[in-house]
């Protein structure tokens, strides 16, 4: 078995020599493994990396999580107790309204523009499906 010369880089001496070539070729066929090899610890390196910034990521939302429970149940504890203190409830209460009020005066407002339509849609054009039904928007 004789290797090709593409198997050998410019300007490597070349013994022409039949006993050497199954020597050569399996060099190379080492050689070229090391290198898939060496590729691949490296690409086992980029992921070990992304593994451990994930892991890091996941450890954040953890804590983060385990905070918010805790946040939650500290709430529930004081709606029960009734230690919250009605200026905190009553401010909540306002928010809530306001941003409720804004919501129905833009509501309010496209229907004076006649944006908005109330109704029953007509079939799709074409073919009608089986399983249409209309139904009020």
């Amino acid at each position: 078995m004789r290797a090709d010369d593409s198997t050998f880089p410019r300007g490597a001496f070349r013994i022409d020599c039949p006993h050497l070539d199954p020597v050569i070729y399996q060099v190379r066929w080492v050689e070229n493994h090391l290198l898939a090899l060496d590729d691949t610890c490296r690409h086992l390196g980029e992921f070990a990396a992304a593994l451990r910034q994930a892991k890091a990521q996941l450890e954040v939302a953890e804590a983060t999580f385990q905070f918010a429970e805790e946040q939650f149940e500290r709430a529930q504890q004081l709606i029960q107790n009734g230690t919250i203190p009605q200026s905190l409830l009553d401010e909540r209460r306002e928010q809530f309204l306001t941003a409720r009020a804004s919501i129905e005066a833009a509501l309010a407002d496209l229907d004076s523009k006649g944006l908005i339509y109330e109704g029953v849609l007509e079939p799709p054009k074409g073919k009608t499906p089986e399983d249409w039904e209309p139904r009020e928007q």
